[in-house]
């Protein structure tokens, strides 16, 4: 859900978890928005949200799974770029008809190393990054989705207009949730103005549809049971009361009215 407000200098925000709502939150997660470059100044706006141990638990667990398949890959990664490190350095040496009747360690396996580290920490890298990738994309959509939630389940982006005096005259703050219900209290306690909301399967925005007779709606279908948003691509309109895919439950067409009863947006914050 993207809710959008009039920027300021402070924003109230709901003490439950950004993540899952759940009460009695008490890890604190930080996000800033991009900077806004005026002639006297930089501006961006900071924000401090709650989460909950069992979120950041549920994250922590994404992430040594992760660490565990790209472990071998850095290893290896790291293993041939001494190797190709220490073929450079050497073939350099010889080049240069180096004298190793000195101190061997200063003119020979010293220098060796130093060319051998560089390449050895570079394809560590890639190759963890190349795992780590490969881990993501083998993750079923639902999970993928989830790793997404966790790690950002806040993202902030600023628009604002320069003042006469180089200053910040206006400008709205764009704060994209994802959780639905904690982008609504949020817009609750900040006369926000919903902008786009999600589903809640793909993660991909529900597109809104031309108003009819004064009321909102959108292409896809409401589940009142579980409170969550589908788009077409994800549950294919062909009846209107096609079953939920989570709790086979009859969905709705996505109204305003409909949304509203499942506490996806909030009626009389969204413009």
């Amino acid at each position: 859900m993207k809710i959008a407000v009039p920027y300021q200098k402070s924003y109230a925000v709901p003490k439950s978890c950004c993540i899952c709502v759940k009460e009695n939150a008490s890890i604190p997660f930080k996000v800033q928005s991009n900077d806004i470059h005026t002639t006297v100044s930089k501006t961006h706006v900071s924000m401090t949200f709650m989460k909950c141990q069992s979120c950041v638990d549920e994250l922590k667990a994404f992430n040594r799974s992760a660490r565990s398949k790209a472990t071998p890959a850095m290893l290896i990664g790291g293993a041939i770029g001494l190797l190709v490190g220490l073929g450079i350095g050497f073939a350099m040496f010889q080049a240069s008809d180096g004298d190793t009747s000195g101190d061997i360690v200063n003119n020979l396996i010293g220098p060796l190393l130093a060319c051998g580290a560089v390449p050895a920490l570079l394809l560590a890298g890639v190759g963890a990054l190349i795992a780590r990738g490969s881990w993501q994309r083998k993750l079923d959509p639902a999970s993928q989705k989830k790793l997404v939630d966790l790690a950002s389940p806040v993202r902030l982006a600023l628009s604002a207009e320069q003042g006469f005096f180089g200053g910040i005259k206006s400008g709205i703050l764009r704060l994209n949730f994802a959780n639905d219900s904690y982008g609504v209290l949020f817009s609750q306690l900040n006369t926000g103005v919903l902008e786009s909301i999600y589903c809640s399967k793909c993660g991909k925005e529900v597109l809104e549809l031309p108003p009819s007779l004064g009321s909102r709606s959108w292409a896809g279908s409401v589940c009142g049971e579980c409170n969550k948003l589908f788009c077409r691509e994800c549950l294919p309109i062909k009846l209107k009361s096609m079953p939920c895919p989570d709790c086979g439950k009859p969905t709705k067409l996505a109204g305003q009215a409909e949304l509203v009863k499942a506490g996806i947006i909030s009626i009389n914050k969204t413009a």
